[in-house]
């Protein structure tokens, strides 16, 4: 479809498009509950894993991996706000986007749907081959045992031997599969009944934060600033300008010029007097003569 008039990839410009494109609905749902780590999800094992080593390691006594667990746990309740609040946006409520009555979205072929489903069930099922060592001591963690065998055993062995408390262990892991739920079901039921007003409803509370977040932390500005601005069109355009016009020209234009000044040597004794010539013979000969009588 022509797409002149919005953005095919604003969220904003879409909504209701699960009617349309039921496979790619459904496979990117599983893949948001994986993300946003539900409980039992693929998602949920390798998040929680990574939460419990920060604070396994801040618990031990290292203080700053405390506070990387807390970055940690904020970052996944936005995650999981976001994914909820992108599908939402996507499949749900209705069509937003220009001329919604004539525009007809259509579903991928099976092409593109068939791997959407193989990662969409993985994401789902794929976290059972990593448990965590609270479930059986560790036995069900085929991913350790892997690597386990392949790097002598400290990744198992470490994973079979935390200073936490069981009982600790098993509150981190309700309070993951909480925040994960909590989060995810607060994203589906402001967007089910607010949709984009309460996009608007955030930007007019947060202000210069949600700005902050609207301009991705102002990284384009910055990347385009430094390293487009000044490393590319600055140093890089210019000392490749530079070497071009000294190295690269100069190499083409000295070859010519030899070629020009020995054309101009060669030239000299080009006279066209015939005596010239006969001399030159003379000469030759006399030199060829000399050097056979001298063995050479």
């Amino acid at each position: 479809h022509d797409t002149s008039d919005f953005d095919p990839q604003d969220m904003r410009t879409m909504g209701g498009l699960g009617e349309y494109m039921p496979a790619t609905r459904w496979t990117y749902l599983l893949a948001t509950l994986a993300i946003s780590g539900i409980p039992l999800t693929a998602g949920f094992f390798s998040k929680d894993e990574i939460l419990f080593k920060a604070f396994e390691y801040g618990y031990d006594g290292h203080t700053y991996a405390m506070l990387v667990w807390i970055v940690g746990v904020l970052t996944a309740v936005l995650t999981a706000f976001y994914m909820m609040r992108s599908y939402m946006l996507t499949f749900e409520g209705a069509p937003r986007w220009p001329m919604a009555d004539r525009l007809e979205p259509h579903e991928s072929p099976a092409t593109m749907t068939g791997p959407l489903w193989t990662l969409g069930i993985l994401s789902i099922i794929g976290g059972f081959i990593g448990l965590p060592a609270v479930i059986k001591g560790g036995k069900w963690n085929w991913i350790h045992h892997y690597l386990g065998a392949e790097y002598g055993g400290p990744v198992a062995e470490a994973s079979l031997h935390g200073h936490v408390p069981l009982a600790l262990e098993w509150g981190l892991i309700l309070l993951s599969s909480v925040i994960a739920l909590g989060t995810v079901y607060y994203a589906w039921h402001v967007y089910a009944a607010q949709g984009l007003a309460f996009d608007a409803l955030l930007k007019r509370r947060l202000q210069g934060l949600y700005r902050t977040w609207e301009d991705t932390y102002y990284w384009d500005d910055f990347y385009n600033g430094v390293v487009v601005g000044t490393l590319i069109d600055g140093i890089g355009r210019k000392g490749f300008a530079a070497f071009d016009d000294t190295v690269v020209d100069g190499a083409v234009n000295g070859i010519a010029d030899a070629a020009q000044n020995a054309s101009g040597l060669l030239r000299r004794t080009q006279t066209g007097i015939v005596q010239n010539y006969a001399l030159a013979l003379a000469l030759g000969a006399a030199l060829v003569v000399g050097l056979m009588l001298y063995g050479i």
